[in-house]
């Protein structure tokens, strides 16, 4: 909340590019993810041959979505995989430049409540509310310099790192 005081807002669309990538690589199910809240999960419907080539590519620092449920937190920072694929359904995008935004600042500030309160609260259409690439112009973050983002970056690495060292030791 410093950062809102000290630094004008402003929205996150300029600094992103959406991937459109099918999977022309013929990666295997096994490279197939869903997105949920706690991040990227096994999805629960089986694709098979020919529906994979279907399938969206996502590279590392790729930001994925499922863009019905944005507003609760379904979105996943790939730090794990230098390619795979999720849904056609989810829309993947990534940073142009990140020694201006940082993608771990980018993602702590969509992760949070105000953002999702905000997320469902703009989104409202007749069915479903539906946030696309194009849509994401409505988000709207300060944006410091880098060494304040790497700041929060470090913490973001360190409190990540901990998690996983903790599932290791239980």
């Amino acid at each position: 909340d410093v950062y809102k005081r000290q630094y004008p807002s402003r929205s996150i669309l300029p600094f992103l590019n959406e991937r459109n990538e099918k999977n022309t690589i013929e990666l295997d199910s096994t490279y197939l993810h869903g997105v949920g809240k706690e991040g990227f999960i096994c999805p629960k419907q089986e694709r098979r041959g020919d529906t994979l080539s279907k399938c969206n590519v996502f590279r590392y620092h790729d930001f994925v979505y499922n863009p019905s449920v944005l507003y609760a937190g379904a979105i996943a920072l790939n730090f794990d995989y230098e390619v795979a694929i999720c849904t056609e359904e989810y829309v993947v995008f990534h940073i142009k430049d990140e020694t201006v935004l940082r993608p771990e600042y980018l993602f702590l500030w969509i992760k949070r409540d105000e953002c999702g309160r905000f997320i469902d609260f703009s989104s409202v259409d007749s069915v479903r509310n539906r946030v696309y690439f194009g849509d994401l112009s409505m988000i709207k973050i300060p944006v410091p310099p880098i060494e304040k983002q790497n700041y929060v970056s470090e913490l973001f690495n360190a409190y990540n790192n901990r998690k996983i060292k903790c599932k290791e030791l239980k």
